[in-house]
């Protein structure tokens, strides 16, 4: 599971909840919209999900990684 935090730690805020399942290496976007975060959620694999931070229920899947995993990414501006 994932959570976030005000700057004082304190008052937790659920944003990835999935018994069973690695969601790790979260990273909040420039902008503050969305969280990025690789996970096993669906196959053996990790892979990079995004979701916005308003809705913990629009989780998406935006990599498909067929003979390897995702171990490692961040956000780029793009030119």
């Amino acid at each position: 599971d994932l959570f976030s935090m005000d700057p004082q730690g304190q008052r937790p805020r659920l944003l990835t909840r999935d018994s069973g399942i690695n969601d790790r290496q979260p990273l909040i976007s420039p902008d503050g919209r969305y969280l990025a975060f690789i996970s096993d959620r669906q196959d053996e694999r990790f892979e990079l999900y995004v979701m916005p931070m308003s809705d913990n229920r629009d989780v998406r899947r935006v990599t498909n990684s067929v003979e390897s995993t995702i171990e490692s990414f961040s956000f780029q501006p793009i030119p």
